[in-house]
């Protein structure tokens, strides 16, 4: 996630308000996880053990958000709804109070990070219709000259390189086999 860092918001109840969430509906583990998928996926080296008490693993995640985004983002919220669809009522009251504390410090709330460009490879038509063609063409001509007829060497084995009488066919296999005639 890259949202630009900025200034947390100074409203305590609202931080408050997500930990005592966090601490009711996550295990240490669960939010480590949620920390990972939608802060940074190196988030989790930055938090304590999972044995330490849950106020102190909420509180730590809670300075971690601050830190990175000044709050919340919306990739956050949706995570917790995903996590926990039938506490959306809960969800959207935190939501709404900390929407109100970043209108009340004169910021507009964090903004969607932008997707990911992946970078992809086009092709145009004419050149796609060129490379099938000479992949075609290119696959034919492999296919015939394995069908021809390869030179018996003199130790039995076919010549590899040559299908017709030539100098240094079987050069090292003996000599060409001599054919017998009827």
């Amino acid at each position: 996630m890259t949202t630009p860092r900025s200034s947390p918001t100074t409203n305590a109840g609202a931080w408050q308000a997500l930990r005592d969430y966090l601490i009711d509906a996550y295990s240490n583990q669960e939010m480590r996880t949620l920390v990972e998928l939608t802060l940074l996926a190196e988030a989790g080296t930055r938090l304590p053990d999972e044995r330490v008490p849950a106020h102190e693993y909420a509180a730590t995640l809670c300075m971690l958000i601050q830190r990175h985004s000044g709050c919340p983002v919306p990739e956050f919220w949706r995570q917790l709804l995903a996590d926990r669809p039938w506490r959306r009522p809960e969800i959207d009251k935190l939501q709404t109070i900390f929407d109100a504390a970043m209108a009340a410090s004169g910021r507009p709330p964090p903004q969607p990070p932008r997707p990911v460009r992946r970078w992809q490879f086009t092709v145009p038509p004419l050149l796609g219709a060129a490379l099938i063609t000479a992949l075609g063409a290119a696959g034919t001509y492999c296919a015939l000259a394995r069908d021809k007829p390869k030179i018996e060497c003199n130790d039995g084995t076919r010549s590899p390189t040559c299908t017709e009488l030539g100098p240094g066919c079987c050069s090292r296999h003996g000599g060409v086999k001599a054919v017998e005639s009827k």
